[in-house]
């Protein structure tokens, strides 16, 4: 919305990305969490120590723009992510997977960081609707089978959907939370 503060954007938010995954440890050794284990995405001194980094007060609006994926990444992954992808979910039915906890918070429990996050930040989701085939097949050896790789993305697809379904309004501020963008239509228009 118009504003008299300037927007400073930011497309790669290190702080956003050490709370939200895990990543980027040496932020939260800066924030005094010591030690091997990345402390839970919703511990209060994270949560404060991310929204201070990310939005200082300075007169200004911040905007940070998040893109991860669900799913992310694979097993080898060198990024640490706090609940890495499972190998159990090639055994799984997308139902089975959109009920299990581990996939529930990878990579972001997205309800934990709305409940954490909406008392400092307003939080806004854009959601871009991929073509399914063409998004399975971006990655065709991943999760050992195109099968395989449909059966996970149609699980997570089930865990974006219940999200969406409950979240459609910002508690704090009774805007609408989320907007969908579809690929497609961008596509065909700039392409």
């Amino acid at each position: 919305p118009a504003t008299q503060f300037e927007y400073i954007v930011d497309v790669d938010p290190k702080p956003l990305k050490s709370g939200l995954f895990g990543w980027h440890r040496n932020l939260q050794r800066k924030w005094g969490f010591k030690g091997g284990d990345t402390p839970p995405m919703d511990h209060p001194d994270l949560v404060r120590s991310v929204v201070q980094s990310s939005c200082p007060l300075d007169g200004k609006k911040h905007v940070m723009i998040e893109w991860q994926s669900f799913p992310s990444g694979l097993e080898e992954d060198r990024r640490k992510y706090r609940v890495l992808r499972q190998r159990e979910w090639l055994s799984m039915t997308p139902r089975e997977i959109a009920a299990d906890e581990e996939a529930l918070r990878h990579p972001a429990n997205m309800t934990a960081f709305v409940e954490a996050y909406s008392p400092y930040a307003e939080i806004r989701f854009v959601v871009l609707n991929r073509p399914f085939l063409e998004t399975i097949a971006s990655n065709p050896d991943w999760d050992e089978s195109l099968i395989g790789h449909s059966n996970i993305i149609r699980g997570f697809l089930l865990i974006l959907r219940n999200f969406l379904d409950v979240h459609h309004i910002d508690g704090v501020d009774g805007r609408r939370l989320w907007s969908m963008v579809c690929v497609e239509r961008i596509m065909a228009k700039f392409y």
